[in-house]
């Protein structure tokens, strides 16, 4: 398979000609364009336009630290501690691959799936503060759930997956009773309609359908 790399300038005159798939990569250079054109100082301005699409999309922004061995924005590349003396199989200053020194990044999309020492939608740390007074503004004004280390106030918004009971009820996970955790607490899986659980190691009659909304979060 073939991988092509199109600029933003270039993906926008398609906009309206692809199928449904490419049209989301187009509407993402929009905001990427549109970013950079209401912030022209900042350097990387284009990348709140990836996060802007996040938050459209999944309804939901992550902000966890992660060592990194390459930021996407700036391009810096983490180093290598150095050997501080020769031996049989290096010399004094040379790199020590066992012993990596990595970027200090941040991970904006949330996942349950993580790489170590990577981030699916992320920057190192200078990259970050560069552009966090614009994203702070921009992404404070959305009906997503965006952490307080963006935006510098309480999310004001709270993303619910929806469930459906084999029972037919369907409704957000927040609705559901709660049941005792194995290691004490309590988590959401009893169907309001006819009581029916989701036990640990037994089939889950209560299931995801893949879909989220938001509401106003408590408190707020």
């Amino acid at each position: 398979m073939i991988t092509l790399t199109i600029r933003d300038e270039d993906a926008i005159r398609l906009d309206g000609f692809v199928t449904e798939e490419a049209q989301k990569m187009v509407d993402l250079a929009k905001l990427r364009l549109s970013a950079k054109a209401a912030y022209p100082k900042i350097e990387h301005a284009w990348f709140i336009g990836d996060l802007v699409n996040e938050a459209n999309t999944a309804k939901v922004l992550s902000f966890l630290h992660e060592g990194i061995r390459f930021c996407e924005l700036c391009k810096a590349r983490g180093t290598y501690a150095k050997y501080t003396r020769d031996s049989k199989y290096h010399w004094k200053g040379q790199d020590n691959h066992d012993r990596p020194i990595h970027l200090r990044g941040i991970e904006f999309r949330k996942s349950s799936v993580r790489v170590r020492n990577q981030v699916s939608l992320g920057c190192c740390v200078d990259c970050w503060k560069s552009i966090q007074p614009a994203a702070q503004e921009v992404l404070g004004m959305m009906e997503a759930e965006i952490p307080e280390q963006i935006t510098g106030e309480k999310p004001r918004f709270k993303r619910h997956r929806i469930m459906k009971c084999e029972c037919g009820w369907e409704g957000i996970e927040d609705q559901m009773g709660p049941l005792p955790a194995l290691l004490g607490g309590t988590y959401k899986g009893k169907c309001p309609s006819c009581e029916a659980e989701n036990r640990f190691l037994n089939s889950n009659v209560i299931k995801g359908t893949g879909e989220y909304t938001i509401r106003p979060a408590h408190g707020n």
